[in-house]
């Protein structure tokens, strides 16, 4: 099945809606366990007030939400080799 590009399989254009990232999670991950060679944590959900027209707020609605988001990747700067000391520096 070829689809039309911009399209989501499964879900109907009148469903979706762009929505602007909330400024705190819809869920929150915790440290449940710490064993001796594990760690197990739980997801729980956040009561908190969802601001309007968030990603958070419009699936609680129902909508199928669009939002952009850029990676998170590792930056050259600031230098850090002036944070640490000389022998960690290295390397």
């Amino acid at each position: 099945m070829r689809r039309r590009k911009g399209s989501s399989a499964g879900v109907a254009p009148c469903t979706r809606r762009r929505a602007r990232l909330a400024s705190f999670g819809a869920v929150q991950t915790n440290i449940a366990e710490v064993g001796e060679d594990h760690v197990r944590l739980q997801i729980v959900d956040v009561d908190a007030e969802r601001e309007p027209d968030t990603d958070a707020a419009l699936l609680a609605e129902g909508w199928a939400t669009l939002t952009a988001l850029q990676p998170i990747c590792e930056a050259s700067y600031p230098p850090l080799d002036m944070l640490l000391p000389a022998a960690h520096g290295a390397g």
